[in-house]
């Protein structure tokens, strides 16, 4: 995944697809379902948003039955992210990051929650809604300071900048 979040994409694809091909043989369907989510993270990256949604469409239900409460969620936050910035379909996305708060406390992981809230703020944002984006990326930055979270009080400021900006 860092070379995907260098712009690497044809090698983090590479890398990718040679672990799921290993996992697949294992019959090891946990971390498959969850390379399975970073693929879409590539998807994504590349702004190949329909290819990501039918990614972690697909994969879904496998997650789920497996019970892997932290796969689902993100499962669900880049389904938001997909619905919104990617194809402006935002009521569906704010459906996806509520999904992803529900799941949150099962994980146990609070970064989680303070990057879905980010998420879910961004989404208001690129709806017009800017109250709420202030609102959610408010708790986003809250709860990033509380896990002390250097990654998530980023994306919580990089927001409010936006919204800022977008507010004049």
């Amino acid at each position: 995944l860092t070379r995907s979040d260098a712009g690497q994409y044809a090698e983090a694809e590479t890398h990718l697809s040679q672990a799921e091909q290993i996992y697949r043989e294992l019959g090891e369907r946990v971390t498959l379902g969850r390379l399975v989510v970073h693929r879409s993270r590539l998807y994504i990256a590349r702004a190949e948003f329909a290819r990501a949604k039918v990614a972690l469409e697909q994969v879904l239900p496998a997650i789920r039955a497996q019970e892997n409460q932290r796969a689902e969620g993100w499962a669900y936050v880049y389904l938001g992210e997909i619905c919104g910035v990617g194809l402006g379909r935002h009521q569906e996305a704010d459906d996806y990051f509520n999904q992803a708060i529900a799941t949150a406390p099962k994980t146990g992981d609070l970064r989680h929650e303070a990057y879905t809230l980010c998420s879910q703020g961004l989404n208001a944002l690129h709806a017009g809604d800017f109250a709420r984006a202030d609102q959610l990326l408010g708790q986003s930055l809250e709860l990033g300071r509380t896990v002390g979270g250097p990654v998530a009080i980023g994306r919580a400021l990089r927001g409010l900048g936006m919204l800022a900006q977008a507010r004049g």
